[in-house]
Protein backbone atom coordinates (compact mmCIF):
# COMPACT_ATOMS: atom_id res chain seq x y z
CA UNK A 1 0.00 0.00 0.00
CA UNK A 2 1.16 3.54 -0.79
CA UNK A 3 0.10 5.11 2.52
CA UNK A 4 -0.11 8.91 2.55
CA UNK A 5 -2.64 9.20 5.37
CA UNK A 6 -0.07 10.79 7.69
CA UNK A 7 1.34 13.18 5.09
CA UNK A 8 -0.85 16.22 5.82
CA UNK A 9 0.19 18.09 9.01
CA UNK A 10 -3.46 18.65 9.95
CA UNK A 11 -5.39 15.70 8.55
CA UNK A 12 -8.93 16.88 9.37
CA UNK A 13 -10.80 17.07 6.04
CA UNK A 14 -7.51 16.80 4.13
CA UNK A 15 -8.87 14.00 1.88
CA UNK A 16 -5.36 13.15 0.67
CA UNK A 17 -5.70 10.68 -2.19
CA UNK A 18 -9.11 11.79 -3.47
CA UNK A 19 -7.46 12.02 -6.88
CA UNK A 20 -4.31 10.09 -7.78
CA UNK A 21 -2.58 8.95 -10.93
CA UNK A 22 0.67 7.68 -12.28
CA UNK A 23 1.77 10.43 -14.63
CA UNK A 24 4.51 10.75 -17.23
CA UNK A 25 8.18 10.50 -16.32
CA UNK A 26 8.59 14.01 -14.90
CA UNK A 27 12.23 13.62 -13.85
CA UNK A 28 13.18 11.47 -16.88
CA UNK A 29 14.63 8.62 -14.86
CA UNK A 30 12.73 5.97 -16.79
CA UNK A 31 9.95 5.48 -14.20
CA UNK A 32 6.45 6.94 -14.11
CA UNK A 33 5.87 9.41 -11.30
CA UNK A 34 2.99 9.86 -8.88
CA UNK A 35 0.67 12.83 -8.31
CA UNK A 36 -1.88 12.78 -5.49
CA UNK A 37 -4.62 15.33 -4.80
CA UNK A 38 -5.82 16.72 -1.49
CA UNK A 39 -8.99 18.77 -1.80
CA UNK A 40 -8.79 19.72 1.89
CA UNK A 41 -5.17 20.84 1.75
CA UNK A 42 -4.33 24.16 3.39
CA UNK A 43 -0.85 25.73 3.43
CA UNK A 44 0.97 24.55 6.57
CA UNK A 45 -2.31 23.16 7.90
CA UNK A 46 -3.22 26.65 9.11
CA UNK A 47 -6.91 26.26 8.29
CA UNK A 48 -8.32 22.84 8.93
CA UNK A 49 -12.04 23.49 9.27
CA UNK A 50 -12.75 22.97 5.57
CA UNK A 51 -16.55 23.18 5.77
CA UNK A 52 -16.43 26.50 7.61
CA UNK A 53 -13.41 28.29 6.19
CA UNK A 54 -14.80 29.42 2.85
CA UNK A 55 -11.30 29.29 1.36
CA UNK A 56 -10.83 25.80 -0.07
CA UNK A 57 -7.53 26.12 -1.96
CA UNK A 58 -6.74 22.41 -2.27
CA UNK A 59 -3.36 21.02 -3.22
CA UNK A 60 -1.41 18.34 -5.10
CA UNK A 61 1.60 16.32 -3.94
CA UNK A 62 4.23 15.06 -6.39
CA UNK A 63 6.54 12.11 -5.82
CA UNK A 64 9.20 11.40 -8.46
CA UNK A 65 11.67 8.56 -8.76
CA UNK A 66 10.95 4.86 -8.38
CA UNK A 67 8.38 4.68 -5.57
CA UNK A 68 7.61 1.51 -3.63
CA UNK A 69 4.78 0.58 -1.25
CA UNK A 70 5.24 2.11 2.18
CA UNK A 71 4.29 5.01 4.42
CA UNK A 72 4.99 8.47 3.02
CA UNK A 73 5.09 11.37 5.47
CA UNK A 74 5.73 15.09 5.10
CA UNK A 75 9.18 15.71 3.63
CA UNK A 76 9.30 12.64 1.38
CA UNK A 77 7.62 14.43 -1.52
CA UNK A 78 9.32 16.12 -4.46
CA UNK A 79 6.94 19.07 -4.61
CA UNK A 80 3.70 20.46 -3.22
CA UNK A 81 1.42 22.37 -5.59
CA UNK A 82 -0.84 24.72 -3.66
CA UNK A 83 -4.08 26.18 -4.87
CA UNK A 84 -4.92 29.78 -4.18
CA UNK A 85 -7.96 30.56 -2.04
CA UNK A 86 -11.09 29.22 -3.79
CA UNK A 87 -9.13 27.39 -6.51
CA UNK A 88 -10.48 24.08 -5.12
CA UNK A 89 -7.88 21.84 -6.77
CA UNK A 90 -7.12 18.25 -5.83
CA UNK A 91 -10.38 16.49 -6.72
CA UNK A 92 -9.43 15.36 -10.23
CA UNK A 93 -6.31 15.39 -12.37
CA UNK A 94 -4.87 13.42 -15.26
CA UNK A 95 -2.06 13.58 -17.85
CA UNK A 96 -3.13 15.28 -21.09
CA UNK A 97 0.01 15.07 -23.22
CA UNK A 98 1.77 17.74 -25.26
CA UNK A 99 -1.01 20.26 -25.44
CA UNK A 100 0.75 23.45 -24.35
CA UNK A 101 2.94 26.00 -26.14
CA UNK A 102 6.08 23.79 -25.83
CA UNK A 103 5.52 20.65 -27.90
CA UNK A 104 8.25 18.80 -26.00
CA UNK A 105 6.60 19.11 -22.58
CA UNK A 106 3.87 16.85 -21.23
CA UNK A 107 1.24 18.62 -19.14
CA UNK A 108 -1.17 17.48 -16.45
CA UNK A 109 -4.72 18.86 -16.22
CA UNK A 110 -5.63 19.80 -12.64
CA UNK A 111 -9.35 20.46 -12.24
CA UNK A 112 -10.55 23.25 -9.97
CA UNK A 113 -14.24 22.45 -10.43
CA UNK A 114 -15.69 25.38 -8.51
CA UNK A 115 -12.70 27.71 -8.66
CA UNK A 116 -13.33 31.40 -8.24
CA UNK A 117 -10.84 32.80 -10.73
CA UNK A 118 -10.07 36.38 -11.81
CA UNK A 119 -12.98 37.64 -9.73
CA UNK A 120 -15.67 35.43 -11.31
CA UNK A 121 -17.42 33.30 -8.68
CA UNK A 122 -17.16 29.53 -9.05
CA UNK A 123 -16.60 29.63 -12.80
CA UNK A 124 -14.25 26.65 -12.53
CA UNK A 125 -10.78 26.34 -14.01
CA UNK A 126 -8.57 23.70 -15.61
CA UNK A 127 -4.93 24.34 -14.74
CA UNK A 128 -2.62 22.77 -17.34
CA UNK A 129 0.51 22.35 -15.24
CA UNK A 130 4.09 21.63 -16.26
CA UNK A 131 5.71 19.61 -13.46
CA UNK A 132 9.15 19.15 -14.98
CA UNK A 133 11.82 20.66 -12.71
CA UNK A 134 9.32 21.60 -9.99
CA UNK A 135 10.58 21.25 -6.40
CA UNK A 136 9.50 22.57 -3.03
CA UNK A 137 6.18 24.38 -2.60
CA UNK A 138 4.72 26.29 -5.54
CA UNK A 139 1.45 27.98 -6.47
CA UNK A 140 -0.56 26.16 -9.13
CA UNK A 141 -0.84 29.26 -11.33
CA UNK A 142 2.95 29.71 -11.37
CA UNK A 143 3.50 26.39 -13.15
CA UNK A 144 0.50 26.57 -15.51
CA UNK A 145 1.48 27.65 -19.03
CA UNK A 146 -2.23 27.47 -19.85
CA UNK A 147 -5.47 27.82 -17.89
CA UNK A 148 -9.00 27.18 -19.18
CA UNK A 149 -11.68 29.08 -17.23
CA UNK A 150 -15.45 28.90 -17.32
CA UNK A 151 -17.06 31.79 -19.17
CA UNK A 152 -19.92 32.21 -16.66
CA UNK A 153 -20.24 32.43 -12.87
CA UNK A 154 -21.15 29.15 -11.14
CA UNK A 155 -20.37 27.19 -14.29
CA UNK A 156 -18.21 24.56 -12.54
CA UNK A 157 -15.78 22.89 -14.95
CA UNK A 158 -16.24 19.24 -14.11
CA UNK A 159 -14.08 16.88 -16.14
CA UNK A 160 -11.39 16.66 -18.81
CA UNK A 161 -10.55 14.09 -21.45
CA UNK A 162 -7.38 13.93 -23.58
CA UNK A 163 -8.35 13.65 -27.25
CA UNK A 164 -4.86 12.82 -28.51
CA UNK A 165 -3.97 14.63 -31.71
CA UNK A 166 -7.51 14.90 -33.12
CA UNK A 167 -6.63 17.01 -36.16
CA UNK A 168 -3.19 15.44 -36.67
CA UNK A 169 -1.20 18.65 -36.54
CA UNK A 170 1.40 17.32 -34.09
CA UNK A 171 -0.19 18.88 -30.99
CA UNK A 172 -2.58 17.14 -28.60
CA UNK A 173 -6.16 18.32 -28.09
CA UNK A 174 -8.54 18.39 -25.12
CA UNK A 175 -12.19 17.99 -24.15
CA UNK A 176 -13.55 19.88 -21.11
CA UNK A 177 -17.00 19.53 -19.55
CA UNK A 178 -19.26 21.74 -17.44
CA UNK A 179 -22.30 20.00 -16.04
CA UNK A 180 -23.97 23.30 -15.08
CA UNK A 181 -23.31 25.46 -18.17
CA UNK A 182 -26.45 27.31 -19.28
CA UNK A 183 -28.53 25.21 -16.88
CA UNK A 184 -28.16 22.11 -19.06
CA UNK A 185 -24.46 21.23 -19.29
CA UNK A 186 -21.92 21.44 -22.09
CA UNK A 187 -18.65 20.03 -23.39
CA UNK A 188 -15.91 22.03 -25.11
CA UNK A 189 -13.30 20.93 -27.63
CA UNK A 190 -9.99 22.82 -27.50
CA UNK A 191 -7.46 22.22 -30.26
CA UNK A 192 -3.85 22.56 -29.13
CA UNK A 193 -1.63 24.33 -28.60
CA UNK A 194 -3.36 25.95 -25.62
CA UNK A 195 -1.53 28.78 -23.91
CA UNK A 196 -2.28 31.66 -21.60
CA UNK A 197 -5.75 32.07 -20.13
CA UNK A 198 -8.56 30.71 -22.30
CA UNK A 199 -12.27 30.98 -21.66
CA UNK A 200 -14.73 28.26 -22.59
CA UNK A 201 -16.29 30.93 -24.81
CA UNK A 202 -13.25 30.56 -27.09
CA UNK A 203 -13.50 26.76 -27.47
CA UNK A 204 -13.16 25.43 -31.01
CA UNK A 205 -16.41 23.48 -30.60
CA UNK A 206 -19.14 23.70 -27.95
CA UNK A 207 -21.80 21.00 -27.55
CA UNK A 208 -24.65 21.96 -25.22
CA UNK A 209 -27.40 19.83 -23.67
CA UNK A 210 -30.69 20.37 -25.46
CA UNK A 211 -33.02 20.56 -22.45
CA UNK A 212 -33.12 22.63 -19.27
CA UNK A 213 -32.00 20.77 -16.14
CA UNK A 214 -29.97 18.25 -18.09
CA UNK A 215 -26.54 17.53 -16.66
CA UNK A 216 -24.90 16.93 -20.01
CA UNK A 217 -21.17 16.53 -19.33
CA UNK A 218 -21.50 14.89 -15.91
CA UNK A 219 -18.70 12.48 -16.86
CA UNK A 220 -16.40 11.85 -19.83
CA UNK A 221 -14.73 8.76 -21.27
CA UNK A 222 -13.04 8.04 -24.57
CA UNK A 223 -11.39 5.42 -26.75
CA UNK A 224 -11.09 4.53 -30.42
CA UNK A 225 -14.32 2.57 -30.70
CA UNK A 226 -14.55 2.47 -34.50
CA UNK A 227 -10.91 1.74 -35.31
CA UNK A 228 -10.16 4.88 -37.34
CA UNK A 229 -7.29 6.05 -35.10
CA UNK A 230 -9.24 8.96 -33.55
CA UNK A 231 -10.57 9.25 -30.01
CA UNK A 232 -14.35 8.79 -29.82
CA UNK A 233 -16.07 10.17 -26.74
CA UNK A 234 -18.83 9.20 -24.33
CA UNK A 235 -20.60 11.99 -22.45
CA UNK A 236 -22.66 11.19 -19.36
CA UNK A 237 -26.01 12.93 -18.85
CA UNK A 238 -27.50 11.67 -15.60
CA UNK A 239 -30.61 13.86 -15.68
CA UNK A 240 -31.80 12.98 -19.19
CA UNK A 241 -35.53 12.23 -18.90
CA UNK A 242 -36.33 10.84 -22.33
CA UNK A 243 -37.29 7.33 -21.23
CA UNK A 244 -38.28 8.18 -17.63
CA UNK A 245 -37.67 11.04 -15.17
CA UNK A 246 -33.93 11.37 -14.54
CA UNK A 247 -33.30 8.01 -16.25
CA UNK A 248 -29.99 9.28 -17.60
CA UNK A 249 -28.20 8.74 -20.89
CA UNK A 250 -24.76 8.32 -22.40
CA UNK A 251 -24.11 10.22 -25.63
CA UNK A 252 -21.60 8.79 -28.11
CA UNK A 253 -19.64 11.07 -30.46
CA UNK A 254 -17.26 9.79 -33.10
CA UNK A 255 -13.95 11.57 -33.32
CA UNK A 256 -14.30 11.89 -37.08
CA UNK A 257 -17.63 13.71 -36.70
CA UNK A 258 -16.03 16.19 -34.31
CA UNK A 259 -13.07 16.60 -36.66
CA UNK A 260 -15.33 17.29 -39.64
CA UNK A 261 -16.66 20.35 -37.83
CA UNK A 262 -13.52 21.75 -36.19
CA UNK A 263 -11.05 21.07 -39.04
CA UNK A 264 -12.66 20.11 -42.37
CA UNK A 265 -9.28 20.09 -44.15
CA UNK A 266 -7.89 17.47 -41.73
CA UNK A 267 -11.13 15.49 -42.00
CA UNK A 268 -10.80 15.38 -45.79
CA UNK A 269 -7.51 13.49 -45.42
CA UNK A 270 -9.07 10.68 -43.37
CA UNK A 271 -9.54 7.32 -45.14
CA UNK A 272 -13.15 6.10 -45.08
CA UNK A 273 -14.13 3.49 -42.55
CA UNK A 274 -14.42 -0.01 -43.97
CA UNK A 275 -18.01 -0.28 -42.74
CA UNK A 276 -19.12 3.34 -42.85
CA UNK A 277 -22.77 3.84 -41.92
CA UNK A 278 -24.80 7.00 -41.95
CA UNK A 279 -23.51 9.25 -39.20
CA UNK A 280 -26.94 10.67 -38.50
CA UNK A 281 -29.89 12.45 -39.99
CA UNK A 282 -30.71 16.12 -40.25
CA UNK A 283 -33.50 17.13 -37.92
CA UNK A 284 -36.95 17.93 -39.20
CA UNK A 285 -36.31 21.66 -39.41
CA UNK A 286 -33.13 21.28 -41.43
CA UNK A 287 -31.32 23.83 -39.29
CA UNK A 288 -30.31 23.12 -35.73
CA UNK A 289 -29.28 19.71 -34.62
CA UNK A 290 -27.00 17.53 -32.63
CA UNK A 291 -24.11 15.22 -33.26
CA UNK A 292 -23.57 11.78 -31.89
CA UNK A 293 -25.67 8.87 -30.72
CA UNK A 294 -27.44 8.30 -27.44
CA UNK A 295 -27.65 5.16 -25.31
CA UNK A 296 -30.57 5.42 -22.92
CA UNK A 297 -32.32 3.24 -20.38
CA UNK A 298 -35.01 0.99 -21.87
CA UNK A 299 -38.63 1.91 -21.45
CA UNK A 300 -41.22 4.19 -22.96
CA UNK A 301 -39.68 6.34 -25.70
CA UNK A 302 -42.62 8.69 -26.14
CA UNK A 303 -41.04 11.63 -24.35
CA UNK A 304 -38.79 14.33 -25.70
CA UNK A 305 -35.43 13.07 -26.87
CA UNK A 306 -32.46 14.23 -24.82
CA UNK A 307 -29.95 15.57 -27.27
CA UNK A 308 -27.40 18.31 -27.62
CA UNK A 309 -26.65 21.15 -29.98
CA UNK A 310 -23.24 22.20 -31.22
CA UNK A 311 -21.70 25.59 -31.83
CA UNK A 312 -18.49 26.00 -33.81
CA UNK A 313 -16.43 29.07 -33.05
CA UNK A 314 -14.84 29.46 -36.47
CA UNK A 315 -17.63 28.74 -38.95
CA UNK A 316 -21.15 27.32 -38.80
CA UNK A 317 -21.62 23.75 -40.00
CA UNK A 318 -24.62 21.51 -40.60
CA UNK A 319 -25.15 19.40 -37.50
CA UNK A 320 -26.61 15.96 -36.89
CA UNK A 321 -29.32 14.49 -34.71
CA UNK A 322 -28.21 11.79 -32.24
CA UNK A 323 -29.28 8.19 -32.67
CA UNK A 324 -29.48 5.55 -29.98
CA UNK A 325 -26.80 2.88 -29.81
CA UNK A 326 -28.59 -0.39 -30.53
Amino acid sequence: MFDVSAWHPAPNYATVGLSRSAIHDVDRDGAADLLIGSVGYFPNGELVDLPGSGCEPGGMVLWTGATTPGTYTRGTETAVIEGTCMSCIGGLHLPVGRIGPDRERNLVAVVGESATFLGVAERGAIFLVDLEGVHGTVDVTSISPAIIAGAQPYMHLTDVLPLGDLNRDGVDDLLVSSRFASGRGAVFVFLGPIEGIRSTATADLTIVGSDDNQIFGAALAGSDFDGDGLTDILVGDDKCSHSAPDAGAVHYFRGRDLLEIVDPAAFALLPPLETEDTAGEMDSTGETGSIGRTHEDSGDKSGTRCGCSAEHRRAPSPLLVPRRIR
